[in-house]
């Protein structure tokens, strides 16, 4: 039974991102095909559901992961000073990760230009190497372990997710019109033609 959960537990975590990429690529392919400017504006849409997931869900759902899995070795498995130093180095790391999603998050809903997507689409591409690297370090410092091979697995799943909303921002007309630099004039009504 457990290895069934976790075969289609993987495959469902691969699956997900796959058919939210689809759905993400099939809407902009019923956009109107506007002018720059024209059209979606605004934080709203998937926009606004990665806006409220990035400041909510993925946090609740990071911290509970980490608590689950700081108490599954349990203290008796190791010198409680150095699982002590693993959960302190393990904590601070989620915090810095989590400090860094609330950052992009406020950018993309407060902050329109075009510095707030490039910070969104670093942390997409960079977010899970550098959680799993500082979990990896905090490991070593605390038992003088490398577990950098068998956490690389870890890094990849978390690619899934990333990638298709990394779609999302390099397609979307609605994260163009928000975040582009605004042209003098661009929104205002077209000159007459001269006859």
């Amino acid at each position: 039974m457990q290895e069934a959960v976790l075969r289609y537990g993987s495959l469902a975590s691969l699956g997900l991102p796959g058919a939210i990429a689809v759905c993400v690529l099939w809407q902009h392919r019923n956009e109107a095909n506007g002018a720059e400017g024209v059209g979606p504006h605004g934080v709203r849409g998937w926009l606004q559901f990665y806006v409220l997931t990035a400041c909510y869900v993925a946090p609740l759902a990071a911290l509970l992961r980490t608590a689950k899995a700081l108490s599954l070795p349990g203290p008796h498995a190791f010198d409680m000073t150095q699982y002590g130093t693993y959960r302190m180095l393990s904590s601070l790391a989620l915090a810095l990760v989590l400090v860094w999603n609330w950052r992009v998050a406020y950018g993309l809903k407060h902050e329109h230009r075009p510095f707030s997507v490039h910070h969104a689409l670093l942390f997409l591409l960079s977010a899970p190497l550098v959680g799993t690297l500082l979990d990896c370090a905090g490991f070593y410092l605390a038992f003088g372990v490398d577990t950098f091979g068998s956490l690389v697995m870890d890094a990849y799943k978390g690619y899934g997710w990333k990638f298709a909303w990394v779609l999302d921002f390099l397609r979307s007309k609605r994260v163009r019109n928000t975040y582009r630099k605004p042209l003098a004039g661009a929104l205002a009504a077209p000159a007459k033609a001269v006859a």
